[in-house]
């Protein structure tokens, strides 16, 4: 079963350090020439395959959906925290931002062409990672792109990029296996 708890623990994290944390990250991707270039790539396939709405699930302050945006994808961004979702609404007036959770996503079956989940899925507890996978898996269109960040403690940011269909073997491919659930907000988002 989904852990209620652990969500609660995760929003009142970010609703406490929201406004601190869109700051510290701000310009961050400015400084990060792989993050930015795997970023392009992902935006690159999703119009190859003919384009479409792009979620940034667990989108933070929204730098992440930003940034799609900005390279010609209609993304839109999705998080947790009420507080996140304020942030980015007020430093992106122009993109879309709603409160919400990876573990049931507003959006019909197969609506997406693509989902970002930048730093988000570590939140997960493990147990509860194959039900994520699955609802990702539901929203995303058959054939659409499926971008995923974790940061592992030893190798620094470790992304995949996988093609996803709405077959729960094929999207929880690219699942993290060792990256256990946590509370904590993460180094970057």
């Amino acid at each position: 079963m989904i852990d209620p708890v652990g969500e609660r623990e995760v929003r009142t994290a970010y609703e406490a350090v929201a406004a601190d944390y869109a700051e510290l990250l701000r310009d961050e991707l400015a400084s990060l020439p792989i993050e930015r270039a795997v970023l392009a790539a992902f935006a690159e396939l999703v119009r190859g395959d003919g384009g479409g709405p792009v979620a940034d699930l667990g989108c933070g302050p929204g730098r992440v959906t930003a940034n799609l945006h900005a390279l010609g994808l209609p993304a839109f961004g999705v998080d947790l925290s009420h507080g996140m979702v304020a942030v980015a609404r007020t430093a992106y007036p122009d993109l879309r931002f709603e409160q919400g959770s990876m573990r049931s996503i507003d959006i019909d079956d197969g609506g997406l062409a693509g989902i970002v989940a930048w730093y988000s899925i570590i939140h997960t507890a493990p147990d509860d990672r194959p039900l994520v996978f699955d609802e990702l898996a539901r929203v995303l269109r058959p054939g659409g792109r499926l971008l995923s960040c974790s940061r592992a403690a030893t190798n620094g940011c470790a992304s995949t990029m996988r093609t996803a269909t709405r077959s729960r073997s094929t999207c929880t491919g690219s699942r993290p296996t060792s990256s256990p659930g946590s509370s904590t907000p993460p180094a970057s988002r």
